[in-house]
């Protein structure tokens, strides 16, 4: 088993899609970071399964990714089930 490295995390603004505005995070264990466009497959999925419209009574069409990579290839996560993609957390 590796131990523990810290990794590197960044707020990369807020995104807007069909009316969801969605706060970026990412986390790398690499320090120069990563291009969002290495998630490109996994945002996809995650960006079908978004309800819509984003706004309604019981919804305030607000949300957060965090892109998560480690030491295994791109992982990506969507808390809250959305979406996910090589998780190395187990649940994919």
């Amino acid at each position: 088993m590796e131990t523990y490295s810290p990794r590197k995390l960044t707020v990369h603004g807020v995104e807007t899609l069909d009316g969801w505005r969605l706060k970026r995070y990412a986390i790398s264990l690499d320090p120069a970071g990563f291009e969002w466009s290495d998630f490109a497959p996994g945002l996809e999925l995650a960006w079908a399964a978004l309800p819509s419209p984003a706004v309604t009574d019981d919804r305030a069409g607000v949300g957060f990714v965090i892109a998560h990579r480690g030491r295994a290839p791109t992982t990506w996560c969507s808390p809250g089930g959305i979406a996910r993609t090589n998780c190395p957390c187990g649940c994919s």
